[in-house]
């Protein structure tokens, strides 16, 4: 999902935006982190992917994007649910009762970072 905001002001007044946009971008993306792991559908075995998974914000003079990574080799596999010989992925459900493979899909259609990029960014802009 993309948002596109263009702002023409004063240099300061932008660097402050700039700067809230990515303090509420970074509280988005541990929203998101914190709602997946709530919802116990990412595949977790010893828990090694799900633990390390985080987030990160990229900047530059036209967007701010956050991002969910995980740096794990097989990630990839599981999120597809498919091995790397290419059978199907049986999920054990013993950690997390609702794994299964394309587990961001339910924040796909924006809702959720929508709803929880604009309350963060009312809030570190002072207004919540």
């Amino acid at each position: 999902m993309k948002v596109k905001i263009n702002v023409r002001s004063n240099p300061q007044f932008a660097r402050a935006l700039a700067g809230d946009l990515n303090r509420a971008m970074s509280r988005t993306m541990e929203d998101l982190k914190g709602d997946l792991v709530a919802s116990h559908t990412m595949p977790f075995d010893t828990g090694d992917m799900q633990n390390d998974t985080f987030s990160t914000v990229r900047q530059d003079a036209k967007t701010v994007t956050g991002l969910l990574v995980t740096d794990k080799p097989y990630a990839r596999y599981q999120y597809f649910g498919i091995s790397r010989s290419g059978k199907k992925l049986n999920y054990q459900t013993v950690h997390n009762p609702y794994a299964r493979s394309h587990w961001l899909e339910p924040y796909l259609d924006g809702v959720f970072l929508t709803e929880r990029f604009n309350e963060n960014l009312k809030s570190v802009r002072g207004g919540g």
